[in-house]
C-alpha cells in the first residue's frame, strides 16, 4: 500500500519549489536523508526527470493577476455548483493530498518508467490542433519537451503549428485513479444522460491552446502552473486573436490594450486547483514551466454547445445543399451571441453558399471588425466579392488572409 511521508515530502517540496508537494511510498517511510546522502540524493533528483518549473521571464507570460472567484472544495456544494453552472467560471481549491495516487502516476519519472514506450497522439498548439496531429512514443515527446525548454527563441515568435503538446484521451488506467469533486459526482455524473469525456494535457513551458470554446469543463492542474485567460461567450477577446498563433503571442501583442472593465478573466492555477469553465466561454491556456492538467468535459444527451451547433448546421448545409434550414439555425445562434466573431463568420459563409452576397458582406465585415486576425472571414468575403464585385478587392482580401494563415485556408476558394 502507498503511505504518505511528511518529512520526505517536506524535503521534496523544498527541492522542487512546490511547498505543497506530496509523494507516496510503498512499504513505509524511508529515513530522512542526511549529510552526504542528502547531497547525493538532491543532486540526483535535480538531474533526474522531473517536471520543470523554469520558464524565460523575458517572455512576459507570467502574472499575479486573478479575478476569478475562488472557493474551497468543502464549500463547493451542490448549491454552489448550481449558482455557477453555465453562468460564470469558478476556481475550486482542493486539499493538496487529494488524488495522490493519480498525481503520483503522472510524475514525469513515473511516466518515463512505466509508459515511456506507449504511443501517444501529439497535437499542434494551434486553434486547429485536432486536424494537425502526429504520433510518437511518450518518451520521445518528453524529450521534445526538454529540447523546447533549452530553446532561447521567444514562444511569441513561433507559429503555433511548430509547437506540440499532448492533449488527448488519458493513457490507459490513468482516468480510473482520478477522484472527482464530490459535487460533480453527486449532482452531475450521477444523473441520467450526463457523461464525462476525460482529457489529459502535458505541455511544455510557454505553450498552450489559443482561444477556443466548447462544452462545460472542470480542468484540474495536476503538476506545474498553468495560466488561464477567459472571455464571456457574447464577446471577442480584446483586439481579436489568430488561432494559428500562440497564447504567448496574444499576450505580447494585446495585454497592454486590456483596459479597466475589460471582460477578460484570468488566473494562474497551481496543483490541486480546479477551474470550472462554463460552456461557450472563450478560453486560452499557457504553461508556466512544464505542466500536467486533467480535464473533465461534461456531455449531456441531446444538448450541444453553441460552437458545435454552428459546425453541425454548416456541415449539414454542405452535405445536403439545404441552406435554408442551415441558415435558420445559424441566424438563431447569431442572435444569441451577436458580438461573437465566430457566429458572424459561420452565418456569413452560409450566406455566401446561398448566393446572398449582400447579407454575406454585412456578416463577414462584422466578423472582421470583431476579430481582424481571423483569416476565414477574409477568405469567405473574398469569394463573395470575387463573384459579384471587384477582382482587385478580392485579391486584397486574399493577400490579407494569406498574411494571417497558411495556404490551407485558401482551399475554401478552390
Amino acid at each position: 500500500e502507498f503511505v504518505h511521508c511528511p518529512l520526505r515530502n517536506a524535503w521534496l517540496g523544498a527541492l522542487m519549489h512546490e511547498p505543497r508537494m506530496s509523494v507516496s511510498h510503498r512499504g513505509g517511510c524511508p529515513a530522512a536523508p542526511t549529510g552526504l546522502t542528502w547531497f547525493v540524493m538532491t543532486l540526483c533528483l535535480e538531474l533526474a526527470a522531473a517536471w520543470s518549473s523554469d520558464y524565460n521571464q523575458a517572455w512576459g507570460i507570467a502574472s499575479t493577476a486573478c479575478n476569478i472567484p475562488r472557493v474551497s472544495e468543502d464549500d463547493f456544494t451542490g448549491k454552489k455548483l448550481k449558482a455557477y453552472w453555465r453562468k460564470k467560471p469558478l476556481i475550486i481549491e482542493r486539499d493538496p493530498s487529494s488524488n495522490q495516487l493519480f498525481r503520483d502516476a503522472l510524475r514525469k519519472e513515473e511516466l518515463l518508467r512505466s509508459r515511456g514506450d506507449d504511443q501517444v497522439v501529439v497535437s499542434s498548439a494551434s486553434g486547429y490542433s485536432f486536424s494537425d496531429r502526429k504520433q510518437m512514443s511518450l518518451k520521445d515527446y518528453l524529450a521534445e519537451m526538454q529540447r523546447h525548454m533549452s530553446s532561447s527563441v521567444d514562444v511569441a515568435d513561433v507559429n503555433a503549428h511548430n509547437l506540440s503538446m499532448y492533449f488527448s484521451i488519458p493513457l490507459e488506467g490513468i482516468s480510473e485513479l482520478y477522484q472527482h469533486l464530490s459535487a460533480v459526482t453527486e449532482k452531475l455524473l450521477s444523473r441520467k444522460g450526463i457523461t464525462e469525456e476525460p482529457q489529459l494535457a502535458i505541455s511544455p513551458t510557454g505553450v498552450g491552446l489559443p482561444f477556443h470554446a466548447h462544452s462545460d469543463v472542470f480542468a484540474e492542474t495536476v503538476h506545474g502552473h498553468r495560466r488561464w485567460l477567459l472571455y464571456p461567450p457574447d464577446s471577442t477577446p480584446t483586439s481579436g486573436f489568430n488561432p494559428r498563433r500562440t497564447s504567448a503571442t496574444w499576450l505580447r501583442d494585446t495585454i497592454m490594450n486590456v483596459y479597466d472593465g475589460d471582460a477578460l478573466r484570468q488566473c494562474v492555477l497551481r496543483p490541486s486547483e480546479v477551474l470550472y469553465i462554463p460552456e461557450n466561454w472563450w478560453h486560452a491556456t499557457l504553461s508556466l514551466g512544464e505542466s500536467v492538467s486533467y480535464s473533465s468535459f461534461i456531455k449531456q444527451d441531446g444538448h450541444r454547445h453553441s460552437t458545435a451547433t454552428l459546425q453541425d448546421a454548416f456541415e449539414r448545409g454542405m452535405k445536403t445543399g439545404n441552406w435554408d434550414a442551415a441558415l435558420g439555425e445559424l441566424e438563431t445562434q447569431q442572435k444569441r451571441f451577436p458580438n461573437s466573431f465566430l457566429h458572424s463568420n459561420y452565418l456569413g459563409s452560409a450566406y455566401v453558399m446561398k448566393l446572398r452576397c449582400k447579407d454575406a458582406q454585412a456578416a463577414l465585415q462584422q466578423c472582421i471588425q470583431l476579430n481582424p486576425l481571423y483569416a476565414p472571414c477574409y477568405t469567405w468575403l473574398a469569394k463573395c466579392v470575387q463573384e459579384y464585385g471587384s477582382k482587385a478587392d478580392a485579391a486584397g482580401l486574399l493577400w490579407k488572409a494569406a498574411s494571417l494563415s497558411s495556404s490551407q485556408d485558401m482551399q475554401i476558394l478552390a
